[in-house]
């Protein structure tokens, strides 16, 4: 038996924008800032901890704690990720 693996572009997008990911990622971002602090280096890491289980490299790292997104589109990112 094998599955077929399907990945059409209305499917992503309904993962990235519904509503359970929106109201899953504001919880992973309240999670976050409580167990990991104010500082934003720590919060990069426990999320990727928390989500992914492992470390972010050096290049997502920095990517993420430079950028201007906000703690929820960073979650929101990270449960989105292969």
């Amino acid at each position: 038996v094998r599955e077929n693996r399907t990945n059409t572009p209305l499917q992503a997008l309904t993962l990235m924008n519904g509503d359970l990911i929106q109201e899953e990622s504001t919880h992973l971002a309240k999670r976050i800032e409580r167990e990991a602090g104010p500082d934003r280096s720590a919060q990069v890491r426990h999320a990727f901890q928390l989500v992914l289980n492992r470390e972010p490299s050096p290049e997502e790292q920095s990517r993420l704690v430079n950028s201007d997104l906000t703690l929820d589109a960073i979650s929101r990112v990270l449960l989105n990720s292969n």
